[in-house]
């Protein structure tokens, strides 16, 4: 529930509070006292657009706030997003002559949409022109849904309904279907060089990867190889370090902790210069390995190109055009499988829905007899309300 809404520089309101009691509350005042503009303001709170021409001549800004009861639902949205709550909601909404919009829940900043599906429950504004949603025919089958509640069950109907229309869309487009023998020949052809190829989804990016290794390995390969070279050849800087350590086993104190760190430096550098012999090993691809991943990328390419698609959507369309020669060559089977697939799906829906035609029937018969109830309430002596079903 409401409890309480401020309002700054909105309209014609410089600064306004208004708290909100249990029960009904109205407002009542003279025509361009200012009602409409505290539903507006409403509805601006509750996610609708803003509107530069609210905003109070002389203002900089427009401000609403509302502070609303917790419920359940609230409280799920809020733990969701991880929102902060105490024992109520404050929401924040302003807006400059720049059509800068600041939405804050609970102080945190939040988008429109958000905030519209937050209160979707919590404010329901009506005009006087609603009536007009009850006179159009097009809404009555959904009001008569919402007062039933049997959204499972109507959610089901929908779903076989769809598949059945599915189907039956296949079905007559298959029926139109005017490939010809030389289609038919030139599909053949496109499955055959698809299948020469070899593709299998995942190669390419495997190719492209081995293709920037080796390009990157000619770059530092050389500098690599000549450093290892000057520290593990015959006299080099390993053998010569060595000797260095060696040399220094002398009887003195100072020497020999000189001797115990160069020794510690000695086994880390062996130890790194290990490594950048792996690393050799590893990025050393041979020539003819380089070759076949170029031929490969080539390929790959070449059929990218010429079928403006990637390799997995080539290969979704070699599956495609196989069932499309399938089709061609065994079109009675492929007719008589289509009319045992409609048949079931529209089984299948017809048996859901009568089930949800009759529920219709026996609610629509439920609210009929509560309107007109509700209505004796009212004086309406020759009030009558009925619910009438049309087969389509």
């Amino acid at each position: 529930m409401l409890k309480s809404i401020y309002i700054k520089d909105f309209a014609i309101i410089d600064e306004l509070r208004i708290d909100f009691s249990n029960g009904f509350n109205v407002f009542t005042g003279e025509t361009g006292a200012g009602k409409s503009i505290i539903v507006g303001a409403l509805s601006f709170l509750k996610g609708g657009r803003s509107d530069v021409s609210y905003i109070r001549k002389g203002a900089a800004k427009a401000v609403i706030e509302g502070v609303f009861e917790l419920d359940e639902r609230i409280c799920s949205i809020l733990d969701e997003n991880e929102i902060e709550y105490d024992d109520e909601l404050i929401v924040y909404r302003t807006f400059n002559s720049e059509s800068k919009n600041t939405i804050r829940v609970n102080n945190r900043s939040v988008s429109l949409s958000f905030l519209s599906n937050l209160l979707n429950e919590s404010i329901d504004i009506h005009s006087q022109k609603d009536s007009q949603y009850l006179l159009n025919q097009h809404n009555h089958l959904k009001l008569l849904d919402q007062y039933m509640n049997q959204k499972e069950l109507i959610d089901e109907v929908n779903s076989l309904f769809h598949i059945y229309s599915k189907v039956k869309k296949e079905y007559n487009e298959y029926l139109e279907s005017n490939d010809s023998q030389n289609d038919i020949d030139y599909y053949r052809y496109q499955i055959k060089e698809i299948d020469d190829a070899g593709l299998f989804e995942g190669e390419f990016e495997e190719l492209e990867a081995k293709s920037k290794m080796a390009k990157d390995a000619a770059k530092y390969l050389k500098h690599l190889n000549t450093a290892y070279e000057l520290y593990s050849m015959q006299g080099g800087i390993d053998e010569r370090l060595y000797e260095a350590i060696k040399e220094l086993d002398i009887d003195n104190s100072e020497i020999n902790d000189i001797q115990k760190h160069l020794k510690e430096k000695y086994y880390e550098i062996d130890e790194m210069f290990s490594n950048i012999s792996k690393l050799i090993k590893s990025s050393d691809i041979s020539e003819d390995e380089i070759n076949r991943v170029e031929e490969r990328l080539y390929t790959i390419n070449r059929l990218k190109r010429k079928y403006n698609k990637d390799v997995k959507e080539i290969l979704e369309m070699r599956n495609e055009l196989n069932r499309r020669i399938e089709a061609f060559e065994n079109r009675t089977e492929y007719i008589k499988e289509y009319e045992k697939a409609i048949s079931k799906a529209y089984t299948r829906f017809l048996d859901k829905a009568s089930i949800l035609s009759e529920k219709r029937k026996k609610a629509a018969l439920e609210l009929s007899k509560s309107i007109v109830g509700e209505a004796k309430g009212l004086e309406l002596k020759y009030f009558d309300f009925k619910v009438v079903f049309n087969t389509i």
